[in-house]
């Protein structure tokens, strides 16, 4: 007899085992991709900021043409590099939410309610072929609507 619970129940657990399996790999091997998506969604926004974003060439190639640089909000000072952080990896949204590394923002001036402020900041420079500052690209953020 093929119809007992027993077997029924087995291969069930099978099939959602094996479903589980093929659902964890995908996410795992595919987690790399969604970084490197990410990434290039935050640079496509700040090339068309800059108004220099050409969809037919490479990203990569378009980020180039901005000097990434930290600002610290508390000086105004622009530095080229601040303790061990690398300007290619630093989150200032991560920095943010660290109390060592951010100052809380008084709830009567923090109109966007992001409630602190990181003490040191990422900009990105634009310069023209004479090596003439062009723009400048302030990341900003907040809670919209």
């Amino acid at each position: 007899m093929n119809d007992s619970v027993l077997k029924t129940l087995t291969v069930s657990f099978l099939v959602c085992l094996f479903c589980s399996l093929v659902v964890s790999y995908a996410a795992v091997s595919l987690r790399d991709m969604q970084n490197l998506n990410k990434l290039n969604d935050q640079r496509i926004k700040i090339l068309k900021t800059a108004a220099i974003y050409n969809p037919d060439e490479s990203i990569e190639s378009q980020f180039t043409r901005l000097t990434p640089k930290f600002v610290d909000f508390s000086t105004g000072d622009l530095l080229d590099e601040y303790g061990e952080y690398d300007l290619d990896t630093y989150d200032p949204v991560y920095f943010s939410k660290q109390p060592e590394h951010s100052t809380p923002i008084p709830a009567s001036k923090d109109i966007a309610i992001v409630k602190n402020q990181e003490n040191i900041g990422k900009i990105y420079l634009l310069k023209d072929s004479y090596s003439n500052l062009e723009k400048i690209i302030l990341p900003i953020r907040g809670y919209g609507l």
